[in-house]
């Protein structure tokens, strides 16, 4: 009875890992796409998930070691008895940088690489059709110019004509 209160502490640690290993899947998928397709497959998520089980279960080792159920006259209390205090903190303490501290900055190292990434994709993508815009107008320019020497050749031509024509008239 005292060993199921391992589960909670195996499925918060569970949690706890998974979300590290879908954060560390991401940044692999989106800032390094060619590397990622090669390894990210039905048996490497297999393989991921239990990999975060057994660690789930060994990180929890000592809470299920430690709990026990404690019976008082109108009152059950379950929790850990650690034999030494010193363990206990040393536990404690452990476990808070397992579960949280290293989990915080993994994740917010890969996040924030992810938005570094698409921030520049997007910064580049817009220098793209910047550069595009301006080579279409640059190309209608030129066009226009073209038609517009190409006009007043075809005027210069009927001037010529118009001349010639006026001069044979008077004479």
């Amino acid at each position: 009875m005292d060993n199921l209160l391992l589960f909670p502490g195996v499925s918060v640690s569970v949690s706890c890992f998974t979300l590290v290993a879908i954060s560390l899947e991401r940044y692999f998928a989106i800032c390094k796409p060619l590397h990622s397709r090669s390894w990210q497959t039905l048996s490497h998520a297999y393989l991921t998930i239990a990999i975060c089980w057994v660690l789930a279960g060994i990180v929890t080792i000592p809470i299920g070691t430690y709990t026990r159920l404690r019976s008082f006259p109108s009152l059950n209390v379950c929790r850990e008895f650690w034999t030494s205090k010193l363990a206990e903190k040393i536990y404690t303490i452990s476990l808070d940088n397992i579960l949280l501290l290293f989990p915080i900055v993994i994740m917010s190292v890969a996040y924030g690489k992810i938005v570094k990434n698409l921030w520049e994709g997007i910064r580049l993508e817009a220098q793209v059709e910047r550069v595009e815009y301006y080579k279409d107008l640059y190309l209608a320019h030129e066009k226009f110019l073209l038609q517009s020497s190409e006009i007043t050749k075809e005027q210069i031509r009927l001037d010529q004509l118009l001349k010639i024509t006026n001069e044979g008239a008077s004479a």
